[in-house]
C-alpha cells in the first residue's frame, strides 16, 4: 500500500494547494480534540466545580497542574522560536 503511493505522486500536481492545505488543517484539528495538553490548558482556567471529581486537577491540585502545563507551553514556545530562527 505504501509503495503504491509512490506511483501516485505525479497525480498530486493536479490537486490545488488550498485543497492539500485544507486536508492537513482538518487532520491537525481532529488530532487536537483528544490531546491532553490542549485539554489541560482549558481546564487550567475552568472552575473546579465544573470538572469531574476524579479529574487530575482535583487529585494533584491546580497549582501543580498549571506549573506543569506552563512548563510545557514554555518548551513548545522555545521549540517554535528555534524553528523560526533563520540560523538553524
Amino acid at each position: 500500500l505504501i509503495a503504491s503511493t509512490v506511483k501516485a505522486l505525479p497525480l498530486l500536481q493536479y490537486l490545488p494547494i488550498p485543497v492539500v492545505s485544507g486536508v492537513f488543517l482538518y487532520l491537525g484539528r481532529k488530532l487536537m480534540i483528544g490531546n491532553t495538553f490542549i485539554e489541560r490548558i482549558g481546564d487550567g482556567i475552568a472552575e473546579s466545580r465544573r470538572l469531574p471529581k476524579k479529574h487530575p486537577i482535583q487529585l494533584l491540585g491546580r497549582k501543580k497542574m498549571n506549573i506543569f502545563t506552563s512548563l510545557q507551553v514554555a518548551c513548545l514556545g522555545g521549540l517554535w522560536a528555534f524553528k523560526q530562527n533563520p540560523a538553524t
